[in-house]
């Protein structure tokens, strides 16, 4: 059996590890144009999984295209 101490060491170092990732792989992205598919009202997923804020009234399902900005955040 894994001790606590050493379980909660290791999920702190897994999701230190996911964010450092997770933040890199939104600044490669930024700048590129990228098809989005409207979730709700102002709010959009691009096709490589990026959920971001979008200023259009678009309904929910249009696919659009979108230059990835500074609004796009990394979210779980």
């Amino acid at each position: 059996k894994v001790p606590d101490r050493v379980k909660k060491e290791r999920v702190a170092v897994l999701k230190s590890l996911d964010e450092t990732k997770r933040e890199e792989f939104y600044r490669k992205n930024l700048g590129r144009e990228l098809r989005a598919t409207v979730i709700s009202d102002g709010r959009a997923v691009t096709e490589n999984y990026i959920h971001t804020n979008i200023n259009t009234e678009d309904r929910p399902g249009r696919v659009i295209t979108l230059t990835l900005g500074d609004q796009a955040r990394a979210q779980p």
